[in-house]
């Protein structure tokens, strides 16, 4: 662990950079959908908490909406508990500024676990992991995608999940899997967990990561059946058919 210290300074060195726009001063902000959707749910929550209650439900959307059942709050996701405390420390008027931060570590967790999965998965030297940590922080998807927080907290749990299909660990592959679940974007959840479990299988680890699958389940069902549920409920569920034109998933 002593050599890893300087690595993950300069990971953390070049998220500051990256991100020294919206982080540090004032008059910047990551648009779109993180101030425009990602900002009312996070509001939502830290208001409700400062009112000393959770927030089960919304009553502003339409007439009342289960707000617990929508996976994006990520209102049981541990990695976002730390950021609506800031919240409710600094006042919901600052929440904006704390979300920018919390895809900021996010993306530097993915490069951490990018280079744990490189050292102890792969067995690369300290610059060879250092430099595919690099690749996976700063390339294309995480540029693309920083106004969606929880596809950018999903996808930090991507390398933590190979790594646990790699070496066949069911304990590191259901801490991933439910991370990844409760991080608030289903889609890249399935990616991360069918090419996890793609690796287990060519890797003779199959078993052990569907049972840390299993368990991923049982952690994350507190999210997923809520949301089941909601999905059986929404009107958007039968687009393709109402729209006439026959694409579309539910």
């Amino acid at each position: 662990m002593r050599d890893w210290t300087l690595p993950l300074a300069i990971l953390l060195i070049q998220v500051a950079l990256f991100f020294r726009l919206p982080l540090f001063p004032a008059d910047w902000l990551i648009p779109n959908d993180l101030p425009g959707y990602h900002l009312p749910l996070s509001t939502h929550i830290v208001e409700s908490l400062r009112a000393g209650r959770f927030p089960l439900w919304d009553n502003t959307t339409y007439c009342g909406f289960p707000f617990y059942a929508n996976v994006q709050t990520q209102l049981f996701y541990p990695g976002a508990w730390p950021f609506f405390a800031a919240g409710w420390a600094l006042g919901a008027e600052r929440m904006l500024d704390v979300l920018e931060w919390q895809v900021a570590l996010h993306v530097w967790l993915g490069e951490v676990t990018a280079f744990l999965l490189a050292r102890r998965g792969l067995g690369a030297t300290v610059p060879v992991a250092l430099l595919g940590a690099t690749v996976f922080q700063l390339g294309g998807f995480f540029a693309s995608q920083a106004q969606h927080v929880g596809v950018v907290s999903t996808a930090a749990w991507l390398p933590w999940i190979w790594l646990a299909a790699v070496d066949g660990s069911a304990r590191r592959a259901s801490v991933g899997l439910a991370m990844a679940w409760l991080a608030g974007y289903p889609a890249a959840a399935m990616v991360a967990g069918a090419s996890g479990g793609l690796i287990a299988a060519m890797s003779g680890r199959g078993i052990a990561y569907a049972k840390g699958a299993a368990w991923a389940a049982a952690l994350a069902a507190v999210q997923l059946l809520p949301a089941l549920e909601l999905t059986n409920w929404a009107g958007a569920r039968d687009k393709a058919a109402y729209t006439g034109t026959g694409g579309g998933v539910p």
